[in-house]
Protein backbone atom coordinates (compact mmCIF):
# COMPACT_ATOMS: atom_id res chain seq x y z
CA UNK A 1 0.00 0.00 0.00
CA UNK A 2 1.56 3.27 -1.07
CA UNK A 3 2.24 6.10 1.35
CA UNK A 4 -0.08 9.10 1.31
CA UNK A 5 0.92 12.51 2.65
CA UNK A 6 -1.41 14.22 5.09
CA UNK A 7 -2.06 17.03 2.60
CA UNK A 8 -3.01 14.54 -0.12
CA UNK A 9 -5.19 12.62 2.33
CA UNK A 10 -7.14 15.77 3.22
CA UNK A 11 -7.54 16.51 -0.49
CA UNK A 12 -8.85 12.99 -1.16
CA UNK A 13 -11.55 13.52 1.46
CA UNK A 14 -12.35 16.99 0.11
CA UNK A 15 -11.11 18.77 3.24
CA UNK A 16 -8.79 21.64 4.03
CA UNK A 17 -5.53 20.66 5.79
CA UNK A 18 -5.99 20.65 9.56
CA UNK A 19 -9.70 19.77 9.47
CA UNK A 20 -11.05 18.40 12.75
CA UNK A 21 -11.44 14.68 13.45
CA UNK A 22 -15.20 15.10 13.35
CA UNK A 23 -14.95 16.60 9.85
CA UNK A 24 -12.65 13.75 8.77
CA UNK A 25 -15.10 11.13 10.08
CA UNK A 26 -18.05 12.87 8.44
CA UNK A 27 -16.32 13.19 5.07
CA UNK A 28 -15.16 9.57 5.20
CA UNK A 29 -18.64 8.21 5.92
CA UNK A 30 -20.18 10.28 3.13
CA UNK A 31 -17.61 9.33 0.51
CA UNK A 32 -17.31 5.62 1.33
CA UNK A 33 -21.08 5.28 1.20
CA UNK A 34 -21.10 6.88 -2.23
CA UNK A 35 -18.15 5.11 -3.84
CA UNK A 36 -18.15 1.65 -2.25
CA UNK A 37 -18.03 -0.97 -5.06
CA UNK A 38 -20.92 -2.95 -3.58
CA UNK A 39 -23.24 0.00 -4.19
CA UNK A 40 -24.68 1.02 -7.54
CA UNK A 41 -22.31 3.41 -9.27
CA UNK A 42 -19.49 2.54 -6.85
CA UNK A 43 -15.80 2.75 -7.69
CA UNK A 44 -13.39 0.26 -6.10
CA UNK A 45 -10.31 2.36 -6.83
CA UNK A 46 -11.89 5.52 -5.42
CA UNK A 47 -13.10 3.62 -2.34
CA UNK A 48 -9.59 2.32 -1.74
CA UNK A 49 -8.17 5.86 -1.97
CA UNK A 50 -10.77 7.09 0.51
CA UNK A 51 -9.94 4.32 3.00
CA UNK A 52 -6.21 4.90 2.69
CA UNK A 53 -6.61 8.64 3.21
CA UNK A 54 -8.82 8.08 6.25
CA UNK A 55 -6.35 5.68 7.88
CA UNK A 56 -3.53 8.14 7.22
CA UNK A 57 -5.35 11.02 8.91
CA UNK A 58 -6.49 8.94 11.87
CA UNK A 59 -2.93 7.62 12.26
CA UNK A 60 -4.03 4.00 12.35
CA UNK A 61 -1.11 1.54 12.82
CA UNK A 62 -0.09 -0.51 9.80
CA UNK A 63 -1.98 -3.84 9.96
CA UNK A 64 -0.30 -7.23 9.72
CA UNK A 65 -0.92 -9.34 6.59
CA UNK A 66 -2.79 -11.99 8.59
CA UNK A 67 -5.32 -9.37 9.68
CA UNK A 68 -6.81 -9.05 6.19
CA UNK A 69 -10.44 -8.01 6.27
CA UNK A 70 -13.10 -6.58 4.02
CA UNK A 71 -12.96 -2.89 3.20
CA UNK A 72 -16.73 -2.96 3.52
CA UNK A 73 -16.36 -4.15 7.12
CA UNK A 74 -14.33 -1.03 7.89
CA UNK A 75 -16.90 1.28 6.34
CA UNK A 76 -19.74 -0.52 8.10
CA UNK A 77 -18.03 -0.30 11.48
CA UNK A 78 -17.44 3.44 11.10
CA UNK A 79 -21.05 4.05 10.04
CA UNK A 80 -22.65 1.90 12.76
CA UNK A 81 -20.49 3.40 15.49
CA UNK A 82 -21.58 6.81 14.24
CA UNK A 83 -25.24 5.75 14.36
CA UNK A 84 -24.95 5.01 18.08
CA UNK A 85 -23.75 8.55 18.68
CA UNK A 86 -26.53 10.11 16.59
CA UNK A 87 -29.26 8.11 18.33
CA UNK A 88 -27.97 9.11 21.76
CA UNK A 89 -27.81 12.74 20.71
CA UNK A 90 -31.47 12.70 19.70
CA UNK A 91 -32.33 11.44 23.16
CA UNK A 92 -30.01 13.88 24.95
CA UNK A 93 -27.70 10.97 25.76
CA UNK A 94 -24.78 11.58 23.44
CA UNK A 95 -22.41 8.63 23.01
CA UNK A 96 -18.98 9.74 21.71
CA UNK A 97 -17.68 7.08 19.37
CA UNK A 98 -14.07 5.96 19.51
CA UNK A 99 -13.19 4.79 16.02
CA UNK A 100 -9.42 4.55 16.39
CA UNK A 101 -7.91 1.34 17.69
CA UNK A 102 -10.61 -1.19 16.81
CA UNK A 103 -11.13 -0.58 13.08
CA UNK A 104 -10.75 -3.69 10.99
CA UNK A 105 -7.66 -3.21 8.83
CA UNK A 106 -7.18 -3.88 5.12
CA UNK A 107 -3.80 -4.93 3.85
CA UNK A 108 -3.43 -6.22 0.30
CA UNK A 109 -1.88 -4.95 -2.91
CA UNK A 110 -3.36 -1.73 -4.32
CA UNK A 111 -4.80 -3.48 -7.37
CA UNK A 112 -6.47 -6.18 -5.25
CA UNK A 113 -8.30 -3.94 -2.77
CA UNK A 114 -11.69 -4.77 -4.27
CA UNK A 115 -11.13 -8.51 -3.73
CA UNK A 116 -10.20 -8.55 -0.02
CA UNK A 117 -10.99 -11.80 1.78
CA UNK A 118 -13.30 -11.81 4.81
CA UNK A 119 -11.78 -12.52 8.20
CA UNK A 120 -12.67 -11.27 11.67
CA UNK A 121 -9.93 -9.17 13.23
CA UNK A 122 -8.17 -9.99 16.48
CA UNK A 123 -9.49 -6.75 17.97
CA UNK A 124 -13.08 -7.88 17.46
CA UNK A 125 -12.33 -11.31 18.96
CA UNK A 126 -10.87 -9.79 22.11
CA UNK A 127 -14.08 -7.87 22.81
CA UNK A 128 -16.04 -11.04 23.43
CA UNK A 129 -13.18 -13.18 24.80
CA UNK A 130 -13.64 -16.28 22.63
CA UNK A 131 -11.85 -19.49 23.43
CA UNK A 132 -9.21 -20.85 20.99
CA UNK A 133 -10.43 -22.89 18.03
CA UNK A 134 -14.00 -21.78 18.55
CA UNK A 135 -15.12 -22.75 15.05
CA UNK A 136 -15.50 -19.27 13.58
CA UNK A 137 -13.61 -20.07 10.39
CA UNK A 138 -15.64 -23.24 9.90
CA UNK A 139 -18.87 -21.29 10.17
CA UNK A 140 -17.74 -18.76 7.57
CA UNK A 141 -16.51 -21.51 5.24
CA UNK A 142 -19.64 -23.66 5.50
CA UNK A 143 -20.92 -22.34 2.17
CA UNK A 144 -24.43 -21.97 3.59
CA UNK A 145 -24.68 -18.41 4.97
CA UNK A 146 -27.84 -17.63 6.88
CA UNK A 147 -30.49 -15.45 5.29
CA UNK A 148 -30.52 -12.31 7.39
CA UNK A 149 -33.80 -11.23 5.77
CA UNK A 150 -35.79 -13.67 7.91
CA UNK A 151 -38.18 -12.17 10.49
CA UNK A 152 -36.73 -11.03 13.81
CA UNK A 153 -37.51 -13.44 16.64
CA UNK A 154 -40.03 -11.61 18.80
CA UNK A 155 -39.65 -14.08 21.66
CA UNK A 156 -35.86 -13.78 21.56
CA UNK A 157 -35.98 -9.98 21.68
CA UNK A 158 -38.60 -9.85 24.44
CA UNK A 159 -36.71 -12.43 26.48
CA UNK A 160 -33.44 -10.51 26.15
CA UNK A 161 -35.10 -7.28 27.28
CA UNK A 162 -36.65 -9.03 30.27
CA UNK A 163 -33.35 -10.62 31.26
CA UNK A 164 -31.47 -7.31 31.07
CA UNK A 165 -34.17 -5.60 33.10
CA UNK A 166 -33.98 -8.25 35.85
CA UNK A 167 -30.17 -8.43 35.97
CA UNK A 168 -29.49 -4.70 36.29
CA UNK A 169 -30.86 -4.22 39.84
CA UNK A 170 -29.43 -7.56 41.00
CA UNK A 171 -25.85 -7.42 39.78
CA UNK A 172 -25.32 -4.09 38.07
CA UNK A 173 -23.16 -3.59 35.01
CA UNK A 174 -20.81 -6.44 35.93
CA UNK A 175 -23.64 -8.99 35.78
CA UNK A 176 -24.84 -7.54 32.48
CA UNK A 177 -21.34 -7.78 31.00
CA UNK A 178 -20.99 -11.40 32.10
CA UNK A 179 -24.36 -12.32 30.56
CA UNK A 180 -23.45 -10.58 27.30
CA UNK A 181 -20.14 -12.43 27.14
CA UNK A 182 -21.83 -15.78 27.81
CA UNK A 183 -24.43 -15.10 25.13
CA UNK A 184 -21.82 -14.33 22.48
CA UNK A 185 -19.74 -17.35 23.44
CA UNK A 186 -22.78 -19.59 22.96
CA UNK A 187 -23.40 -17.93 19.61
CA UNK A 188 -19.86 -18.68 18.49
CA UNK A 189 -20.24 -22.31 19.56
CA UNK A 190 -23.55 -22.76 17.71
CA UNK A 191 -24.39 -19.83 15.40
CA UNK A 192 -28.12 -19.33 14.79
CA UNK A 193 -30.24 -16.32 13.85
CA UNK A 194 -32.27 -16.68 17.04
CA UNK A 195 -29.12 -16.54 19.17
CA UNK A 196 -27.83 -13.55 17.18
CA UNK A 197 -31.12 -11.71 17.76
CA UNK A 198 -30.95 -12.57 21.47
CA UNK A 199 -27.39 -11.33 21.95
CA UNK A 200 -27.89 -8.16 19.91
CA UNK A 201 -31.19 -7.37 21.64
CA UNK A 202 -29.62 -7.90 25.07
CA UNK A 203 -26.80 -5.45 24.33
CA UNK A 204 -29.24 -2.91 22.88
CA UNK A 205 -31.53 -3.26 25.91
CA UNK A 206 -28.58 -2.66 28.25
CA UNK A 207 -27.73 0.56 26.41
CA UNK A 208 -31.32 1.71 26.89
CA UNK A 209 -31.25 0.83 30.61
CA UNK A 210 -27.84 2.11 31.68
CA UNK A 211 -28.12 5.70 30.52
CA UNK A 212 -24.37 6.01 31.04
CA UNK A 213 -22.46 9.25 31.33
CA UNK A 214 -22.13 10.39 27.69
CA UNK A 215 -18.43 11.13 28.27
CA UNK A 216 -17.70 7.51 29.15
CA UNK A 217 -16.32 5.44 26.30
CA UNK A 218 -14.92 2.53 28.28
CA UNK A 219 -16.06 -0.91 29.29
CA UNK A 220 -18.06 -3.62 27.49
CA UNK A 221 -21.08 -1.36 26.92
CA UNK A 222 -19.28 1.55 25.33
CA UNK A 223 -20.89 2.31 21.96
CA UNK A 224 -17.76 1.24 20.08
CA UNK A 225 -17.51 -2.05 21.99
CA UNK A 226 -21.15 -2.95 21.35
CA UNK A 227 -20.80 -2.08 17.66
CA UNK A 228 -17.75 -4.29 17.24
CA UNK A 229 -19.29 -7.14 19.23
CA UNK A 230 -22.51 -7.21 17.22
CA UNK A 231 -20.85 -7.00 13.81
CA UNK A 232 -18.37 -9.72 14.68
CA UNK A 233 -21.18 -11.96 15.93
CA UNK A 234 -23.23 -11.49 12.77
CA UNK A 235 -20.29 -12.45 10.53
CA UNK A 236 -20.57 -15.95 11.98
CA UNK A 237 -23.77 -16.29 9.95
CA UNK A 238 -23.17 -14.19 6.84
CA UNK A 239 -20.50 -12.28 4.98
CA UNK A 240 -23.02 -9.79 3.58
CA UNK A 241 -22.24 -6.67 5.60
CA UNK A 242 -25.12 -4.66 4.19
CA UNK A 243 -27.55 -7.40 5.27
CA UNK A 244 -25.83 -7.55 8.67
CA UNK A 245 -26.28 -3.81 9.11
CA UNK A 246 -29.95 -4.02 8.15
CA UNK A 247 -30.72 -6.87 10.54
CA UNK A 248 -28.96 -5.26 13.50
CA UNK A 249 -30.89 -2.06 12.82
CA UNK A 250 -34.16 -4.03 12.81
CA UNK A 251 -33.29 -5.67 16.12
CA UNK A 252 -32.41 -2.31 17.67
CA UNK A 253 -35.61 -0.71 16.38
CA UNK A 254 -37.69 -3.51 17.91
CA UNK A 255 -35.89 -3.16 21.26
CA UNK A 256 -36.43 0.60 21.31
CA UNK A 257 -40.10 0.19 20.40
CA UNK A 258 -40.70 -2.38 23.14
CA UNK A 259 -38.85 -0.31 25.76
CA UNK A 260 -40.36 3.05 24.82
CA UNK A 261 -42.45 4.63 27.60
CA UNK A 262 -46.17 4.10 27.20
CA UNK A 263 -48.07 7.04 25.83
CA UNK A 264 -50.37 8.59 28.47
CA UNK A 265 -54.07 8.01 27.94
CA UNK A 266 -55.90 10.93 26.41
CA UNK A 267 -58.14 12.73 28.93
CA UNK A 268 -61.76 11.70 28.74
CA UNK A 269 -64.20 14.51 28.11
CA UNK A 270 -66.93 13.83 30.65
CA UNK A 271 -68.96 16.94 29.99
CA UNK A 272 -72.43 16.38 28.64
CA UNK A 273 -73.52 18.05 25.44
Amino acid sequence: MRNVTAEAAYQTLGLEPGASEADVDRAYRTLIKRFHPDREGGDATRAAEINQAYFQLRKCPAPEPEQRASTLAEALYARRASQFRLRRKRKARIWPVALVGILVAAYLQWDRIAALSLQSSDQFRELIEPSPNDGTEAALASGRPASLDEPIGDAAVSGAIGLATRLLPRGGEAALAEESRDCHQKLRAAPTLERLDTCAAFDDAVLELLKRDPLREDGPFAASAVTARQINAATLLSGDYLAIDARLDRVRAKVQALMAPAEPDAPVNSSLP
